[in-house]
Protein backbone atom coordinates (compact mmCIF):
# COMPACT_ATOMS: atom_id res chain seq x y z
CA UNK A 1 0.00 0.00 0.00
CA UNK A 2 2.86 2.40 0.90
CA UNK A 3 4.62 1.73 -2.40
CA UNK A 4 1.36 2.26 -4.30
CA UNK A 5 0.86 5.56 -2.46
CA UNK A 6 4.41 6.66 -3.31
CA UNK A 7 3.91 5.56 -6.91
CA UNK A 8 0.77 7.64 -7.19
CA UNK A 9 2.56 10.67 -5.77
CA UNK A 10 5.47 10.30 -8.17
CA UNK A 11 3.16 9.79 -11.13
CA UNK A 12 0.98 12.79 -10.31
CA UNK A 13 3.82 15.24 -9.60
CA UNK A 14 6.11 14.33 -12.46
CA UNK A 15 3.44 13.66 -15.05
CA UNK A 16 2.13 17.16 -14.32
CA UNK A 17 5.66 18.50 -14.85
CA UNK A 18 5.97 16.43 -18.02
CA UNK A 19 2.67 17.80 -19.35
CA UNK A 20 3.70 21.37 -18.49
CA UNK A 21 7.03 20.88 -20.28
CA UNK A 22 5.25 19.39 -23.29
CA UNK A 23 2.73 22.22 -23.49
CA UNK A 24 5.46 24.85 -23.13
CA UNK A 25 7.56 23.18 -25.85
CA UNK A 26 4.55 22.86 -28.16
CA UNK A 27 3.64 26.53 -27.70
CA UNK A 28 7.23 27.58 -28.43
CA UNK A 29 7.43 25.34 -31.50
CA UNK A 30 4.14 26.56 -32.95
CA UNK A 31 4.69 30.19 -32.02
CA UNK A 32 8.09 30.79 -33.65
CA UNK A 33 8.45 32.25 -37.13
CA UNK A 34 10.24 29.84 -39.43
CA UNK A 35 12.05 30.02 -42.73
CA UNK A 36 10.39 27.84 -45.39
CA UNK A 37 12.11 24.51 -45.96
CA UNK A 38 12.29 20.94 -44.72
CA UNK A 39 14.58 19.07 -42.32
CA UNK A 40 16.42 16.43 -44.42
CA UNK A 41 16.56 13.65 -41.78
CA UNK A 42 12.77 13.56 -41.42
CA UNK A 43 11.68 15.18 -44.69
CA UNK A 44 9.23 17.31 -42.68
CA UNK A 45 8.78 21.07 -42.37
CA UNK A 46 10.68 22.29 -39.30
CA UNK A 47 7.62 22.73 -37.08
CA UNK A 48 6.44 19.13 -37.62
CA UNK A 49 9.99 17.84 -37.37
CA UNK A 50 10.40 19.43 -33.94
CA UNK A 51 7.08 18.02 -32.68
CA UNK A 52 8.09 14.52 -33.78
CA UNK A 53 11.73 14.69 -32.66
CA UNK A 54 11.31 16.60 -29.39
CA UNK A 55 7.90 15.45 -28.12
CA UNK A 56 6.88 12.14 -29.70
CA UNK A 57 9.97 10.05 -30.50
CA UNK A 58 11.79 10.57 -27.16
CA UNK A 59 8.74 9.26 -25.29
CA UNK A 60 8.26 6.22 -27.55
CA UNK A 61 11.94 5.31 -27.82
CA UNK A 62 12.73 5.70 -24.11
CA UNK A 63 9.76 3.51 -23.10
CA UNK A 64 10.82 0.92 -25.68
CA UNK A 65 14.35 1.02 -24.25
CA UNK A 66 13.29 0.27 -20.65
CA UNK A 67 11.17 -2.63 -21.88
CA UNK A 68 13.78 -4.16 -24.21
CA UNK A 69 17.20 -3.51 -22.63
CA UNK A 70 16.51 -5.02 -19.16
CA UNK A 71 14.73 -7.97 -20.75
CA UNK A 72 17.73 -9.23 -22.72
CA UNK A 73 21.02 -7.54 -21.79
CA UNK A 74 21.24 -8.58 -18.08
CA UNK A 75 21.01 -12.26 -19.07
CA UNK A 76 23.82 -11.79 -21.58
CA UNK A 77 25.92 -9.97 -18.97
CA UNK A 78 25.45 -12.75 -16.43
CA UNK A 79 26.53 -15.35 -19.00
CA UNK A 80 29.53 -13.37 -20.25
CA UNK A 81 30.55 -12.51 -16.69
CA UNK A 82 31.37 -16.16 -16.09
CA UNK A 83 34.16 -15.85 -18.65
CA UNK A 84 35.68 -12.70 -17.13
CA UNK A 85 35.13 -13.44 -13.44
CA UNK A 86 35.67 -17.21 -13.45
CA UNK A 87 36.16 -17.58 -9.70
CA UNK A 88 32.91 -15.80 -8.81
CA UNK A 89 29.60 -17.42 -7.97
CA UNK A 90 26.24 -15.64 -8.27
CA UNK A 91 23.43 -15.36 -5.73
CA UNK A 92 20.67 -12.95 -4.79
CA UNK A 93 19.66 -11.08 -1.67
CA UNK A 94 16.00 -10.57 -0.92
CA UNK A 95 15.69 -6.78 -0.85
CA UNK A 96 12.77 -4.40 -0.71
CA UNK A 97 11.78 -3.54 -4.27
CA UNK A 98 11.06 0.17 -4.24
CA UNK A 99 12.13 1.94 -7.47
CA UNK A 100 9.93 4.93 -6.62
CA UNK A 101 11.85 5.84 -3.49
CA UNK A 102 12.54 9.59 -3.84
CA UNK A 103 16.26 9.33 -3.02
CA UNK A 104 16.77 6.40 -5.40
CA UNK A 105 14.93 8.17 -8.22
CA UNK A 106 16.91 11.40 -7.73
CA UNK A 107 20.28 9.61 -7.82
CA UNK A 108 19.30 7.66 -10.92
CA UNK A 109 17.97 10.80 -12.63
CA UNK A 110 21.23 12.65 -11.99
CA UNK A 111 23.24 9.87 -13.59
CA UNK A 112 20.88 9.80 -16.56
CA UNK A 113 21.59 13.41 -17.51
CA UNK A 114 25.31 13.09 -16.68
CA UNK A 115 25.71 10.09 -18.98
CA UNK A 116 23.61 11.77 -21.68
CA UNK A 117 25.89 14.82 -21.61
CA UNK A 118 28.96 12.58 -21.45
CA UNK A 119 27.97 10.68 -24.60
CA UNK A 120 26.98 13.93 -26.28
CA UNK A 121 30.46 15.28 -25.53
CA UNK A 122 31.87 12.32 -27.46
CA UNK A 123 29.42 12.31 -30.37
CA UNK A 124 29.24 16.01 -31.24
CA UNK A 125 32.99 16.64 -31.79
CA UNK A 126 33.20 13.51 -33.94
CA UNK A 127 30.20 14.49 -36.04
CA UNK A 128 30.81 16.30 -39.31
CA UNK A 129 28.94 19.44 -40.32
CA UNK A 130 27.47 17.48 -43.22
CA UNK A 131 25.75 15.19 -40.73
CA UNK A 132 24.63 18.23 -38.75
CA UNK A 133 22.98 19.65 -41.88
CA UNK A 134 20.59 16.67 -41.89
CA UNK A 135 19.02 18.02 -38.67
CA UNK A 136 18.66 21.63 -39.88
CA UNK A 137 15.94 23.25 -41.95
CA UNK A 138 17.34 23.60 -45.47
CA UNK A 139 16.16 27.19 -45.60
CA UNK A 140 18.01 28.13 -42.39
CA UNK A 141 21.42 26.58 -43.05
CA UNK A 142 22.87 29.67 -44.73
CA UNK A 143 21.68 31.87 -41.87
CA UNK A 144 23.71 29.85 -39.35
CA UNK A 145 26.73 29.78 -41.66
CA UNK A 146 26.59 33.56 -42.10
CA UNK A 147 26.51 33.96 -38.31
CA UNK A 148 29.66 31.88 -38.08
CA UNK A 149 27.93 29.32 -35.87
CA UNK A 150 29.33 25.80 -36.08
CA UNK A 151 26.43 23.74 -37.46
CA UNK A 152 27.14 20.97 -34.94
CA UNK A 153 26.20 23.34 -32.10
CA UNK A 154 22.95 24.65 -33.56
CA UNK A 155 20.15 24.14 -31.02
CA UNK A 156 17.95 21.94 -33.22
CA UNK A 157 20.96 19.68 -33.90
CA UNK A 158 21.97 19.40 -30.24
CA UNK A 159 18.45 18.62 -29.09
CA UNK A 160 17.76 16.23 -31.97
CA UNK A 161 20.89 14.19 -31.15
CA UNK A 162 20.26 14.41 -27.39
CA UNK A 163 16.58 13.52 -27.18
CA UNK A 164 16.16 11.07 -30.07
CA UNK A 165 19.51 9.25 -30.17
CA UNK A 166 21.42 9.68 -26.89
CA UNK A 167 18.53 9.86 -24.40
CA UNK A 168 16.83 6.52 -25.28
CA UNK A 169 20.21 4.73 -25.33
CA UNK A 170 21.14 6.20 -21.94
CA UNK A 171 17.79 5.20 -20.41
CA UNK A 172 18.23 1.70 -21.81
CA UNK A 173 21.79 1.31 -20.54
CA UNK A 174 20.97 2.56 -17.05
CA UNK A 175 17.83 0.39 -16.86
CA UNK A 176 20.10 -2.64 -17.17
CA UNK A 177 21.99 -1.58 -14.04
CA UNK A 178 18.73 -0.73 -12.27
CA UNK A 179 17.34 -4.21 -12.99
CA UNK A 180 20.49 -5.92 -11.68
CA UNK A 181 20.30 -3.80 -8.53
CA UNK A 182 16.57 -4.16 -7.96
CA UNK A 183 16.82 -7.93 -8.43
CA UNK A 184 19.34 -7.97 -5.55
CA UNK A 185 22.01 -9.87 -7.51
CA UNK A 186 25.44 -10.32 -5.92
CA UNK A 187 28.53 -12.37 -6.68
CA UNK A 188 31.20 -13.66 -4.34
CA UNK A 189 34.56 -15.43 -4.32
CA UNK A 190 37.01 -16.81 -1.79
CA UNK A 191 34.47 -18.16 0.68
CA UNK A 192 35.18 -21.82 -0.02
CA UNK A 193 38.23 -23.47 1.47
CA UNK A 194 39.01 -20.61 3.84
CA UNK A 195 41.13 -22.83 6.08
CA UNK A 196 43.21 -24.10 3.17
CA UNK A 197 43.66 -20.71 1.47
CA UNK A 198 46.92 -18.96 2.20
CA UNK A 199 45.44 -15.43 1.88
CA UNK A 200 42.16 -16.07 3.75
CA UNK A 201 40.52 -13.23 1.78
CA UNK A 202 37.07 -13.14 0.21
CA UNK A 203 34.91 -10.72 -1.74
CA UNK A 204 31.14 -10.12 -1.86
CA UNK A 205 29.85 -7.46 -4.23
CA UNK A 206 26.58 -6.38 -5.89
CA UNK A 207 26.76 -7.37 -9.56
CA UNK A 208 25.40 -4.01 -10.72
CA UNK A 209 28.38 -2.15 -9.17
CA UNK A 210 30.90 -3.17 -11.82
CA UNK A 211 28.45 -2.51 -14.66
CA UNK A 212 27.43 0.89 -13.26
CA UNK A 213 31.06 1.89 -12.75
CA UNK A 214 31.71 1.48 -16.47
CA UNK A 215 28.83 3.84 -17.24
CA UNK A 216 29.89 6.32 -14.55
CA UNK A 217 33.22 6.61 -16.35
CA UNK A 218 31.35 8.54 -19.05
CA UNK A 219 29.13 10.41 -16.59
CA UNK A 220 31.69 12.38 -14.63
CA UNK A 221 32.58 16.02 -14.15
CA UNK A 222 33.56 16.25 -17.83
CA UNK A 223 29.82 16.19 -18.64
CA UNK A 224 29.29 19.40 -16.69
CA UNK A 225 32.37 20.97 -18.29
CA UNK A 226 30.98 20.14 -21.74
CA UNK A 227 27.62 21.71 -20.83
CA UNK A 228 29.32 24.89 -19.60
CA UNK A 229 31.47 25.03 -22.74
CA UNK A 230 28.35 24.79 -24.91
CA UNK A 231 26.65 27.60 -23.01
CA UNK A 232 29.71 29.85 -23.27
CA UNK A 233 30.09 29.16 -27.00
CA UNK A 234 26.42 29.72 -27.91
CA UNK A 235 26.00 32.81 -25.71
CA UNK A 236 28.91 34.41 -27.59
CA UNK A 237 26.65 34.92 -30.62
CA UNK A 238 24.29 37.86 -30.74
CA UNK A 239 20.64 36.90 -30.33
CA UNK A 240 21.44 33.40 -29.03
CA UNK A 241 20.90 34.08 -25.32
CA UNK A 242 17.63 32.14 -25.27
CA UNK A 243 19.35 29.15 -26.93
CA UNK A 244 22.03 29.26 -24.23
CA UNK A 245 19.39 29.31 -21.48
CA UNK A 246 17.64 26.29 -23.01
CA UNK A 247 20.98 24.44 -23.08
CA UNK A 248 21.44 25.23 -19.37
CA UNK A 249 18.02 23.71 -18.69
CA UNK A 250 18.84 20.51 -20.61
CA UNK A 251 19.59 18.45 -17.44
CA UNK A 252 16.22 19.42 -15.93
CA UNK A 253 14.46 18.60 -19.20
CA UNK A 254 16.13 15.19 -19.35
CA UNK A 255 15.05 14.39 -15.79
CA UNK A 256 11.44 15.31 -16.51
CA UNK A 257 11.44 13.49 -19.85
CA UNK A 258 12.71 10.28 -18.23
CA UNK A 259 9.71 10.09 -15.86
CA UNK A 260 7.24 8.23 -18.17
CA UNK A 261 9.84 5.61 -19.11
CA UNK A 262 10.98 5.26 -15.49
CA UNK A 263 7.41 4.70 -14.33
CA UNK A 264 7.04 2.01 -17.01
CA UNK A 265 10.31 0.48 -15.77
CA UNK A 266 9.06 0.48 -12.18
CA UNK A 267 5.74 -1.10 -13.08
CA UNK A 268 7.31 -3.82 -15.22
CA UNK A 269 10.45 -4.59 -13.22
CA UNK A 270 8.92 -7.41 -11.18
CA UNK A 271 8.55 -9.32 -14.42
CA UNK A 272 12.36 -9.61 -14.48
CA UNK A 273 12.67 -11.82 -11.42
CA UNK A 274 13.72 -14.51 -13.86
CA UNK A 275 17.21 -13.09 -13.27
CA UNK A 276 17.12 -14.88 -9.91
CA UNK A 277 16.08 -18.18 -11.44
CA UNK A 278 18.45 -20.98 -10.46
CA UNK A 279 20.45 -18.77 -8.09
CA UNK A 280 20.81 -19.48 -4.37
CA UNK A 281 19.47 -16.99 -1.87
CA UNK A 282 22.16 -15.25 0.19
CA UNK A 283 21.61 -13.89 3.67
CA UNK A 284 22.27 -10.29 4.63
CA UNK A 285 25.43 -10.00 6.71
CA UNK A 286 25.35 -7.57 9.62
CA UNK A 287 28.48 -5.71 10.69
CA UNK A 288 28.55 -7.72 13.92
CA UNK A 289 28.94 -10.91 11.88
CA UNK A 290 31.88 -9.50 9.93
CA UNK A 291 33.85 -7.56 12.52
CA UNK A 292 35.63 -9.38 15.31
CA UNK A 293 35.68 -7.24 18.43
CA UNK A 294 38.88 -7.26 20.45
CA UNK A 295 38.62 -7.69 24.20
Amino acid sequence: MEQKKRLNTVMIVFIILYIILGIFALVRILGMERIPGVVPISGLPEVYHMIVFFLILPLILSIAAVLIFPRYIPSLLLKSKKLVYKGYKDAYIDIDFDPFNAKKFFIRAVYVFLLALGLLAIIIPLMSEEVARAFINTGAVETYINEGLDLRFVGIVLFGITFVIVFPIVIGLWSVGWSLQDAGLVHYTGLEGQKERWDKLFEIEPIHSKYNNYLKGYAGISSIVFLISLVVYISGFEGRTEDAIIVILTPAMLIIMMVPSYIVYGLSQQKFEYLRKGLPKAKKIAEAELIVKQN
